[in-house]
C-alpha cells in the first residue's frame, strides 16, 4: 500500500509475489509506513549521515553500495571497437542463450539472500533480459559474438536525453578479450544515434573490476549511493 513515504514496486512484487515497495522521501518516513510491508527498500546517498541513521533507527539493513558512471557522449570522442568480436542487436532465437547468461552472471547483485533466494535472483535476470530482447523492459539488447557464438551482452534505455545501461554481461570463456569494452563502444554509439548526451551505468561498490573497466573508457564516478532493506527474512 503505497503512502506519502513509500510506493509500491509492481514489476519486482509481481516477480517475487512478495509486496516490494521503495523509499520515495526518507525525512516523512516513519515505522507504520513500513508496518505492512513485505519488504521496504531505500537507497540513500552514501555521504548522507543524517538519513542513514534514521534508517538504521528504523531497523532498515545494510544490502550494498552502489556506484553510478556516466560519459558525455558526442562524435568527437566516439571510441572504437578495436576488438575482433562483432556486435548486433539481439534477436528471439538469442534469448535461450541471454537467459542463461544473465541467470549466472549476477551473484553480487542486491537481489540476494536472506531477502531472495540465489533461483529467484538468477530467474529474475533471465526475465530481464528477455523482455529487453522483446523491448517490453529495456529499449535494445546488444549482443557480441564471434563465429555465431554469444560472448556477452548489454541491455539499454532511453530516458530524456539519458542512455542507461540496465545489464552488461561477458561469458566466462569470452573475459578478458576486450568484449565489455567493444559493447560499451556500441553502447556509445546507439546513445548518439538515439539523440541522446550521456550514457550512464551503475555496478556494486564491491566490483572493482567493473569500475576499473568504466574508469578506463571515460566514464566519470556521479554517484555514490547505498541500498537498505526492512522486510521479512
Amino acid at each position: 500500500m503505497d503512502t506519502k513515504s513509500i510506493h509500491r514496486l509492481d514489476w519486482e512484487s509481481d516477480f517475487f509475489q512478495q509486496d516490494i515497495s521503495i523509499v520515495n522521501d526518507i525525512d516523512l518516513l516513519a515505522s507504520e509506513d513500513c508496518a505492512h510491508q513485505q519488504l521496504v527498500m531505500a537507497k540513500v546517498a552514501s555521504g548522507d549521515y543524517v538519513r542513514i541513521d534514521k534508517l538504521t533507527e528504523l531497523d532498515f539493513q545494510f544490502v550494498e553500495s552502489e556506484m553510478r558512471f556516466s560519459v558525455e557522449v558526442n562524435r568527437s570522442t566516439m571510441p572504437m571497437n578495436n576488438s575482433s568480436v562483432a556486435i548486433r542487436e539481439a534477436n528471439e532465437l538469442d534469448i535461450p542463450h541471454l537467459a542463461n547468461l544473465a541467470s549466472e552472471s549476477y551473484n553480487n547483485s542486491r537481489f540476494r539472500q536472506p531477502w531472495f533466494t540465489d533461483g529467484q535472483r538468477s530467474k529474475f535476470y533471465a526475465l530481464w533480459v528477455t523482455n529487453a530482447v522483446n523491448q517490453t523492459f529495456d529499449d535494445i539488447c546488444l549482443v557480441a559474438f564471434e563465429n555465431s557464438e554469444i560472448l556477452g551482452f548489454i541491455t539499454l534505455k532511453a530516458t530524456q536525453q539519458t542512455m542507461s545501461v540496465g545489464l552488461i554481461a561477458v561469458g566466462n570463456k569470452a573475459q578478458g578479450r576486450g568484449v565489455a569494452k567493444s559493447l560499451l563502444a556500441q553502447a556509445q554509439k546507439y546513445t548518439k544515434d538515439s539523440n541522446c548526451t550521456q550514457l550512464n551505468v551503475a555496478t556494486q561498490g564491491s566490483n572493482v573490476s567493473a569500475m576499473n573497466l568504466y574508469n578506463s573508457v571515460g566514464f566519470k564516478l556521479i554517484e555514490s549511493n547505498y541500498w537498505f532493506y526492512k522486510g521479512k527474512i
